[in-house]
């Protein structure tokens, strides 16, 4: 999923209906703090699935051809981050940055939810040139609090949009599953063998009637050339006459 700021790369066992929302509230939440003379960056989040609660890691330059960019076919650069998030069973967790614990703000991490937005705002902040020292750290660090208060205050709307997002999903799967079902009915598979038996039965008969066709063209030339062997051949006149 992709706009011309954001770009979702899932491949974790959350479905990108249920993430999508996640990560535009992240983004949302860090671009709230983005200064007057600081851009938000195009950012790639690359979502997987991790053994512990959560990960991350930041940042990437891709680049990317953008044809609205201007100039011909230009490229534009995205930075990517790694967002890497357990099963749900893994959460609450108490959340403090382990390499400068004494120092590091604490706070609590709910769900998978809530640890999606939270790692996301966390790495969207090293994009925004938070270092990977204590005082960057620390930057993002509140990012990722904010983030996650910033979800939990527009909660409603945004798992409003998964749950919406997640019906439509399941409302496809479940189309897609009767159509398939219907497909392998006796009456389904007779119907598909049917038609491809006319479908051949009319092309063998457009065959037929060309060759046909062919058939009567060679017939008339070769009794055009037997009558022609069967009449007698006209002599050659010799070069100097009559003797």
């Amino acid at each position: 999923m992709r706009t011309t700021k954001l770009w979702l790369r899932n491949s974790s066992r959350y479905s990108d209906a249920e993430v999508w929302p996640l990560v535009k509230s992240a983004y949302e939440s860090v671009e709230r703090s983005v200064g007057k003379l600081q851009q938000m960056p195009r950012i790639v989040v690359k979502l997987t699935n991790c053994s512990h609660a959560y990960r991350g890691r930041a940042s990437w330059q891709e680049w990317h051809k953008d044809k609205k960019a201007p100039g011909y076919q230009q490229r534009v650069e995205w930075r990517r981050i790694l967002v890497r998030i357990g099963p749900a069973q893994t959460f609450p967790v108490n959340v403090r940055y382990p390499r400068f614990k004494g120092d590091m703000p604490e706070f609590e991490c709910r769900s998978y939810r809530e640890a999606i937005v939270m790692v996301a705002a966390h790495e969207m902040e090293h994009c925004l040139g938070a270092s990977g020292r204590k005082r960057g750290e620390f930057r993002c660090e509140l990012s990722a609090w904010d983030a996650i208060e910033y979800y939990r205050k527009h909660q409603a709307e945004v798992d409003g949009e998964i749950d919406r997002a997640l019906a439509s999903e399941a409302e496809r799967e479940t189309a897609k599953g009767q159509r398939d079902a219907a497909c392998k009915t006796p009456e389904a598979v007779i119907m598909r063998k049917l038609e491809a038996a006319r479908a051949m039965a009319a092309k063998w008969a457009r065959k037929q009637k060309l060759a046909g066709n062919k058939l009567r063209k060679y017939q008339r030339q070769v009794k055009r050339l037997e009558k022609q062997l069967a009449e007698p051949l006209p002599l050659a006149a010799t070069k100097g006459g009559p003797q």
